[in-house]
């Protein structure tokens, strides 16, 4: 359960960091359980760690976005799944440096055994003869059945060489850990060999791979046009990137210095390059039926909420400000709009005339969102 609810939050940031996305999910996961999971530190915190990696504008916008929904609406419902701590074993508990005397048997305990032949079968017996169903296979889990023995054996060596006094004893932890930094050096045909070994399993066992159990198309929000230039491009300013300084292929570039080369490029790029993109983008959306995102209500409903005098002098104070400064360029700043609809504001609450018009306008706009008046409402009862 936990690790389809992962694969979700994982999907949901494919637009915007292709190959990337599992560690900025590890790190939304971190941040929400060191926050205690208060959404306004959450916010900061992400908002904080993307701007560290890189992100801007358009990107740091949409990818912190993505993130609070991902943290409402995936990670504190599902918390006590998704941080569920094993129980540890004394064992793995002991300090890797510390020499034990006494020593544990080599062969591993009946709980180890079974978790070890059951992490990537197709059955496991549940100790009353029954069958359960088949677990999902990754190259993860392949490779770490391949390399054990060897880290295991390596292991033993240098602890034999260190203390060769004292028995040496298997600490799980210690092994789980190396396995792990061998994986992520791993050359990449070698990781992908596993990945496809571990795709025709899953297929004999008839589980679906991870990327088709993903949310509906249509239920994600819509592509924007930086989305699309990080989409199209970004490959080819790596390319660029990898030939300018050097790097080779199998080198990994870091995803703060890709954020910084992307959206580099997408202020750099001239606006027949913008206006392009932007119908690709409107071209992507129409196609996989990409609309804006209602906000459901706690009651979770799509009714159109209440409005007021103020909210209604706020939408169009917004429209008219953002003729003369878009949000998409590079001097926009949020604060002076703030500011300046605040103080126009207090101007039109000293003023009778103009407050009662904005106060019919939003009156009106009730009535035709089914919001019956206040007045009318208390003649009925």
């Amino acid at each position: 359960m936990s690790t389809e609810i992962k694969t979700q939050i994982v999907n949901s940031f494919k637009d915007f960091v292709d190959g990337d996305e599992e560690e900025v999910v590890e790190n939304l996961m971190k941040i929400s359980e060191n926050s205690k999971f208060n959404q306004t530190s959450v916010n900061k915190e992400f908002k904080k760690y993307l701007e560290e990696m890189g992100a801007e504008d358009d990107l740091l916008n949409d990818m912190l976005e993505c993130g609070m929904k991902a943290f409402k609406e995936c990670i504190v419902p599902n918390k006590s799944t998704l941080y569920e701590k094993p129980k540890m074993k004394l064992n793995s508990l002991k300090k890797k440096s510390t020499p034990v005397k006494k020593a544990k048997p080599e062969s591993a305990t009946k709980t180890e055994k079974a978790a070890s032949d059951n992490s990537d079968s197709d059955s496991a017996d549940d100790g009353n003869g029954k069958k359960t169903k088949a677990k999902r296979a990754s190259g993860w889990t392949l490779f770490r059945k391949a390399k054990k023995e060897e880290i295991i054996e390596r292991l033993q060596s240098e602890w034999n060489e260190k203390y060769p006094d004292e028995e040496w004893v298997k600490n799980e932890a210690q092994i789980t850990s190396e396995l792990s930094k061998m994986w992520k050096v791993a050359p990449k045909e070698e990781a992908d060999e596993f990945k496809k070994r571990a795709n025709a399993i899953n297929k004999e066992n008839g589980i679906v791979s991870a990327g088709k159990k993903a949310v509906n198309d249509s239920d994600k929000g819509p592509v924007s046009a930086f989305n699309m230039f990080n989409k199209l491009k970004r490959s080819e300013i790596l390319a660029q990137y990898r030939k300018d300084n050097k790097i080779s292929e199998d080198e990994k570039i870091k995803t703060t210095k890709v954020f910084t080369l992307t959206s580099k490029a997408w202020k750099e790029a001239d606006e027949d390059t913008k206006a392009q993109m932007q119908t690709e983008a409107d071209k992507f959306n129409k196609e996989h039926d990409r609309k804006p995102k209602v906000k459901e209500s706690k009651s979770g409903s799509k009714d159109p909420k209440k409005t007021n005098p103020y909210l209604e002098f706020c939408k169009k104070f917004r429209e008219e400000w953002r003729e003369d400064h878009p949000r998409d360029a590079e001097d926009f700043d949020s604060y002076a709009e703030q500011r300046e609809m605040n103080s126009k504001w207090k101007e039109i609450k000293k003023n009778e005339k103009e407050f009662e018009s904005w106060k019919i306008i939003a009156d009106e706009m009730n009535e035709e969102n089914g919001f019956a008046k206040k007045e009318e409402t208390e003649d009925k009862e």
